[in-house]
């Protein structure tokens, strides 16, 4: 329950902040690639939009509006394990539930192609996110 708070306050902020609503999973791949070849991701405020174009993409894969590339799980999965370096709630876990969920071998496959340590992170992260969606979070 207080991911969940905190992702819903972490996202608001993300609009105030004016984070542009990427249009199409080609937006957001080219968002997510931009944020993924930085060497550093402290910026709060552009880690906020990446976990809103997180959001977003995971929302339009679900409902089916749109298929996800091989390429662009890769680039979700890089860039959601980036957001934990300036997001210690690992939020990104929890948007990506749903996605894992659905399609849990394409997104398997996207967490393979990162090194090691990310992959396991990752990995974590889902666990976490499905352990507190079940259980709750304490």
């Amino acid at each position: 329950m207080r991911n969940t708070l905190l992702i819903t306050l972490m996202l608001s902020l993300s609009l105030v902040a004016g984070a542009a609503k990427a249009a199409t999973l080609k937006d957001s791949l080219k968002t997510l690639q931009t944020y993924a070849e930085k060497e550093e991701h402290t910026s709060s405020v552009k880690t906020q939009e990446v976990l809103k174009v997180i959001d977003q993409s995971v929302t339009a894969i679900i409902e089916g509006k749109e298929k996800a590339s091989p390429e662009f799980m890769k680039a979700l999965a890089r860039a959601a394990v980036l957001t934990f370096d300036s997001d210690p709630s690992e939020a990104a876990g929890e948007l990506l539930l749903p996605l894992q969920k659905k399609n849990k071998k394409a997104l398997e496959e996207a967490i393979k192609s990162l090194p090691k340590k990310d992959a396991d992170s990752l990995r974590e992260s889902l666990k976490n996110a499905a352990r507190e969606e079940t259980q709750g979070n304490g």
